[in-house]
């Protein structure tokens, strides 16, 4: 009997030894090896993504648009490097999300604050800024306010012009107040400039509330210039304008 046990005994180790390099000879799956195929993310990628998210605010000023071109360029530079590595950087999905919303928020807000702009002049205004005044500031001769050719030509005319409010007693049902250039001036006290501040007594029973010291306000209506000098809450502004309409 151990004559006819022994060949058996051969042929199981022979088919043990071909079952073992079988198993180790069997590849890895594609899938499995792909879960440990990591890559580092460019730090340029979430970086886009978060100024893209930030860009919104190009829709509220033109100023914030800086931060969307920002993105844009961050989202274009990680793309550029991820492509360039030879497939050894990730995140790409990343700077796309954030150049798309990026170049979203600049083409957007830029349309929509062009309209903006066009749309809150009153027909037949003039769009005047403090800056304009602010070159043509009045002189005082012989104790009284000389006012520039430039000025003057403005009288009993039709303008339109941005400011903020400054606080004064009251902050409701206001139809007189004074707009000042900035915010400055009416956060933190002091005298304004003679250019710098406009007295606007509302017409047809207008009425408004005090605006927040961050939030504009503008006033279409006609410019009185006289050489009267008028107070208002404490300040003695030169120029006169008879608001209709409020923006």
């Amino acid at each position: 009997m151990s004559t006819i046990e022994a060949p058996q005994h051969h042929e199981m180790e022979e088919s043990t030894e071909t079952a073992v390099e079988t198993s180790t000879a069997t590849p890895i799956s594609p899938a499995v090896d792909k879960e440990f195929d990591y890559r580092p993310v460019t730090p340029l990628a979430p970086v886009a993504l978060f100024f893209g998210l930030c860009s919104a605010a190009g829709f509220l000023a033109w100023e914030a648009l800086a931060i969307g071109a920002m993105g844009f360029l961050m989202g274009a530079a990680a793309l550029w490097k991820i492509r360039s590595s030879g497939g050894e950087l990730g995140g790409g999905m990343l700077a796309k999300v954030g150049l798309a919303l990026s170049l979203i928020s600049v083409i957007g807000g830029s349309t929509f604050l062009t309209y903006q702009y066009i749309a809150e002049l009153p027909e037949g205004h003039e769009r005047i800024s403090f800056k304009w005044f602010a070159r043509q500031s009045p002189k005082v001769v012989n104790g009284q306010f000389q006012l520039d050719e430039d000025i003057q030509a403005l009288d009993n005319k039709d303008i339109f012009i941005k400011g903020y409010m400054f606080p004064g007693r009251k902050t409701t049902d206001i139809d007189t107040f004074v707009l000042v250039k900035d915010s400055g001036d009416c956060c933190f006290g002091g005298q304004p400039k003679i250019e710098d501040m406009i007295l606007v007594e509302l017409q047809n029973d207008m009425k408004i509330d005090l605006r927040s010291q961050t939030t504009p306000v503008g006033i279409g209506g006609k410019l009185r210039l006289d050489n009267r000098v008028r107070i208002s809450d404490g300040l003695r502004p030169v120029y006169t304008l008879e608001g209709y309409h409020v923006r």
